[in-house]
Parts: C-alpha cells; sequence; structure tokens
C-alpha cells in the first residue's frame, strides 16, 4: 500500500542521530523475499529519492497537477535527503524498508511535531511505499517499526498530514487516527485540501 503525507518538512533541530544502520526489524516477508526495515544511512539517499519522485507519480496522479510533479527531480530530492541524512543534529529520523535484492522501495520519515497548536508530540512528515510493493502488508509494518522507534524517543502521541483525497486515507482510519482537522495547502499556484489524523496515544497502532 501506498501511504503517502503531502506535506515535506524538514524542521530544524539539535538532536543527534542513534547509531546508523541499526536493523529495526529483519523477518519482514513478503511474497517471494524478505523484507528488511532499518535505518537510513547516507549511502541510501538516492534510494530514498527514487521512491520519493515515483512514489508521488504513482499516487497524486489526476490529484496534484502535471506541472508539479514532472517538476520533481530526482537529483533535487537526492541532494535534499542526502542534507536532511548526513545532518547529526537533526531530530528526525529515517526508516527504509528493502526488498530481497536489498533496492530501497519504501521509508518513513519523522521527528518532533512543530506545530504546538496540535498537542501531538511527534509527526509523521512522510511515508512512502511503491506500488508495486502495496497489498503485501509492509505500510503497516513500516509505520509500526516507526512508531517503536517514536517510543524509544520519548514520543507518545501522533500527528500526520495527508492529502484528502488521498484513497489511502483509510489507512490510517484504520490504525486508529482520529480526524484532527483540515486545512488547505498550496502547490506552486494549485490549492488542495489537507486533512489531520491524530493518536493520542501512539501504543495503540502496535495492537
Amino acid at each position: 500500500m501506498a501511504i503517502i503525507k503531502v506535506i515535506f518538512i524538514l524542521p530544524e533541530g539539535n538532536t543527534s542521530y542513534p547509531e546508523n544502520n541499526k536493523v529495526i526489524r529483519d523477518d519482514n516477508k513478503s511474497g517471494d523475499g524478505t523484507m528488511n526495515i532499518r535505518k537510513a544511512e547516507p549511502a541510501d539517499c538516492s534510494g530514498i529519492a527514487r521512491v520519493h519522485v515515483d512514489a508521488w507519480h504513482e499516487t497524486y496522479k489526476g490529484l496534484i497537477s502535471d506541472e508539479y510533479l514532472n517538476s520533481l527531480s530526482y537529483d533535487e530530492k537526492t541532494e535534499r535527503w542526502r542534507k536532511t541524512i548526513g545532518d547529526d543534529s537533526r531530530p528526525e529520523r529515517t526508516l527504509v524498508i528493502e526488498n530481497e535484492s536489498r533496492e530501497i522501495v519504501g521509508f518513513a520519515f519523522f521527528g518532533p511535531n512543530l506545530e504546538k497548536e496540535y498537542e501531538y508530540d511527534a509527526d509523521l512528515h512522510a511515508i512512502y511505499l511503491l506500488r508495486a510493493c502495496q497489498n503485501q502488508g509492509l505500510g503497516s509494518k513500516l509505520i509500526k517499526a516507526a512508531v517503536k522507534e517514536m517510543l524509544e524517543l520519548g514520543y507518545n502521541s501522533l500527528i500526520i498530514w495527508a492529502l484528502k483525497d488521498n484513497r489511502y486515507c483509510w489507512f490510517y482510519e484504520r490504525l486508529g487516527g482520529i480526524k484532527v482537522e483540515e486545512r488547505l495547502y498550496s502547490y506552486c499556484s494549485q490549492e488542495v485540501k489537507l486533512i489531520g489524523y491524530g493518536w493520542k496515544d501512539i501504543r495503540t497502532v502496535l495492537i
């Protein structure tokens, strides 16, 4: 399943990353191969960028303008991820999910919630999974791995923002997300509506 968060926020922070490449879960079976979820490291940036751009095209065609989608660049995203993952002072974390060939097919990016009008500790800034890997339970495994990391970091609650017209919003509701608010956001000249989902106790995601 592709679960794509519309807003991609890279806030500043000063918390150090834990050890790179720590395996979060290495027994995620899917189809004929093994899926591995682990911490992202700088060498992953081009793979993450590929998923980032391709997943947007797969999921947002017809929802976000072709002008904006066609402006997305592997090189630009790779450089952006290199700056993010390579900066140990940032508080955000990135997990990647690999297929049996050790190709990155999805990722989750999360950190502290900086919008204090919403009383949630963490924000799941982005979670992406390529269409070829959908309908295998990998979206649930990835978000649960992220939640376990959040708990280790001391976060207890979570908010996410998704495009309201995204057909995968039911995924968050199935995981117990409660609708928090709707708001408008602009991509170039296009205005879209976002919907926020919140969990006051993220341990419920793991049930």
